[in-house]
């Protein structure tokens, strides 16, 4: 516990990502939510993208890094058995 305010340190914290993906960052892209960025865009008219082709969007350029990294491509929503 951190001296002060009993509240956890980082190292006496599970920070393992949730059940059934490989990491965080799986994890954060299988789930992202790109309502605030699209309504962000609404705002500055930046663009008129809807919700679902911007997280295609995250997805596919996600894929494409691990394609460069040598590794399978995710589909959306999966998690690791």
């Amino acid at each position: 516990m951190a001296e002060f305010d009993n509240e956890p340190t980082p190292d006496e914290l599970d920070l393992s990502p949730p059940v059934g993906y490989e990491s965080w960052l799986i994890y954060a892209v299988c789930t992202f939510d790109a309502r605030f960025a699209v309504i962000h865009t609404m705002f500055y008219d930046t663009s008129k993208a809807p919700q679902e082709k911007v997280e295609a969007a995250v997805l596919a350029e996600f894929n494409e890094l691990r394609l460069l990294a040598g590794l399978e491509p995710i589909k959306p929503w999966t998690k690791s058995s």
